[in-house]
């Protein structure tokens, strides 16, 4: 699944809510039932894309340890 689609959606959704909430055709209420269920999802599906690159894409350990064996083999081959 392309969770690119997902997550814009999601933004436009919360964008939505965020006018009718200012034009008076959404409740606070509403508004925050709405936000519970697209915030999350907005952010979640966006972790999972390739726009950002954090912690569920690569540890940090193993980042680290991928750029040892880079420097490593760049060392050897000269």
């Amino acid at each position: 699944m392309n969770p690119k689609p997902l997550c814009i959606a999601s933004i436009v959704v919360l964008a939505i809510t965020d006018a009718a909430l200012a034009g008076g055709a959404l409740s606070a209420g509403q508004a925050a039932g709405i936000v519970l269920i697209s915030g999350p999802l907005a952010a979640w599906s966006f972790t999972m894309t390739d726009w950002w690159d954090g912690p569920t894409k690569m540890s940090l350990p193993e980042r680290q340890l991928q750029a040892r064996d880079e420097k490593q083999k760049s060392t050897l081959e000269l």
